[in-house]
């Protein structure tokens, strides 16, 4: 938990304090990268994280995966530079793409079904806690102490989480053999998935086509180098047989698509409340509680349901309202009353809680246990690619949409209403902040929303159209219960005795 807290609030945390951060550091035209990079080196980590935690046990890595994690934060608390910081949020990155893959892989590993329904609530109030408390957090530190607090404060928690972890994890049975580090598998699938998101993490104001499809090519060639050599390695970092199981590939398809509607929208959700709607930035905060507390809530139901239910209908019905949510959102993206955009996301996360962990639960249960981490680390691993393909492709179609109708309504008008349209082109961002958006004319403002509503709609029409696929590939499930294993471990089945 104290380990999946601090993944949890990263984020939150650090968008918060990066204006001041800027102020004190300059580099604002590399800004962006802070985060870009962090997601990178957490996506591309996860399933080396996952096949480290197979081979040499799990705490160990957990406890490394922490110890870079800690190690990144204090090196980035000292940066000097912008460029300082993004080199270190990059180690910090590495060592975050084990925290929750690896967290939830021990749960898996020491807990029965029936007690990781029990142990899923207080998983999600974790989450939960930290996009509540996150922001807060990030600019009290930042306001009463400095901006590099947000990053030292990370070490107690890292330490405490390292130390529980030494001393309650039981013991994993030692291999006969000495374990295979397949080195030349984390190179090739680091670079294909490194090229993979920079393609998608660039910005609109920097595209070059060239470029992308030159970083997607070189992609598909490391993707099948990496193939190559899976096939030859004697320890696979992802062995492809799994792909092989009809219920791993459903698992896989519908975590990249699902990834790819959701998470990929989120940012778009916000830029509508505000950008649309005209909500502050305040009343864009609360349109996340319905995403969340659905998605916390239908996550317990589905630990509750699993053991009376079919996991393949549980997983459908998840789907159907995930893709119901979407409906809503695409169809009311024209109105300007915001109860439809509460409602659709949180019908979206109710479909997210109920359908995601339903397939995480039974992947675990029924894949062979000598790959839980590789099982559990692939799908948050997949769902992260899904996320990052589905904000590259929904940025670049709704600034498509966007400026075409600015410049329709450029054409449409003159003098000062033109002007301020020409400015708005030129900077989206003048029509968002509160400040610049006052000295707008309200004729100008009008086209700009209408155009933005224009680039959204296209947006959530393309999260339904992917939320559609999302829903087609649990239909592949086989169909089935989840087995009622017994808990692999001594000192959980006392624990539950008592």
């Amino acid at each position: 938990m104290t380990g999946t807290l601090l993944a949890a609030m990263e984020s939150s945390i650090v968008t918060t304090a990066m204006p001041t951060v800027v102020a004190h550091l300059g580099g604002l035209s590399i800004y962006s990268w802070v985060f870009s990079i962090y997601i990178l080196t957490s996506t591309i980590t996860m399933p080396i994280w996952g096949k480290m935690s197979d081979l040499y046990g799990r705490g160990i890595a957990y406890q490394l995966s922490i110890s870079v994690f800690l190690l990144g934060s204090i090196l980035s608390g000292a940066s000097t530079s912008m460029t300082d910081l993004i080199i270190f949020r990059a180690i910090q990155g590495i060592g975050a793409g084990g925290l929750v893959p690896l967290a939830l892989t021990i749960t898996g590993e020491l807990y029965s079904l029936q007690e990781r329904g029990k142990m899923q609530a207080i998983f999600s109030s974790v989450w939960a806690v930290s996009s509540l408390i996150g922001p807060l957090l990030g600019g009290f530190l930042t306001d009463t102490i400095s901006w590099r607090a947000i990053f030292y404060i990370n070490i107690p928690f890292g330490l405490a989480a390292a130390v529980i972890i030494g001393f309650a994890m039981p013991a994993s049975k030692k291999k006969d053999e000495k374990p295979s580090i397949d080195v030349a598998g984390a190179v090739t699938l680091s670079a294909a998935i490194s090229l993979l998101l920079i393609a998608c993490l660039q910005e609109s104001g920097n595209f070059s086509a060239l470029r992308t499809f030159g970083a997607l090519f070189l992609s598909i060639v490391f993707i099948v180098a990496f193939i190559k050599v899976e096939q030859r390695s004697r320890e696979p970092l992802l062995p492809l047989p799994l792909f092989r199981e009809k219920l791993f590939v459903a698992g896989v398809l519908s975590n990249l698509f699902s990834g790819c509607a959701v998470l990929g929208s989120v940012s778009f959700i916000a830029l509508f409340a505000q950008g649309v709607l005209g909500k502050s930035a305040t009343e864009v905060g609360t349109v996340f509680m319905p995403l969340m507390f659905g998605w916390v809530l239908f996550s317990v139901l589905a630990g509750r349901l699993l053991l009376r239910w079919s996991y393949k209908s549980l997983a459908v019905s998840g789907m159907v309202l995930l893709t119901s949510g979407f409906a809503l959102l695409a169809f009311s993206a024209a109105e300007t009353n915001i109860t439809p955009l509460y409602v659709g996301v949180g019908i979206v996360g109710m479909g997210m809680g109920l359908s995601m962990f339903t397939i995480l639960m039974t992947l675990q249960s029924r894949l062979p246990g000598r790959h839980l981490g590789v099982v559990t680390s692939s799908i948050l691993f997949f769902r992260n690619i899904g996320s990052s393909l589905g904000a590259g492709i929904m940025g670049a179609l709704m600034n498509s949409k966007l400026i075409t109708g600015l410049m329709i309504a450029q054409k449409e008008t003159s003098g000062t209403i033109s002007s301020d349209i020409a400015k708005i082109a030129a900077n989206i961002n003048i029509a968002i902040e509160p400040v610049s958006r006052a000295t707008l004319s309200e004729a100008s403002l009008s086209y700009f929303r209408s155009s933005l509503s224009l680039g959204l709609h296209s947006v959530f029409l393309f999260s339904l159209v992917i939320a559609l696929g999302a829903f087609a590939s649990v239909l592949f499930l086989p169909s089935g219960t989840v087995v009622k294993e017994k808990s692999i471990s001594d000192s959980s089945v006392a624990r539950t005795a008592e």
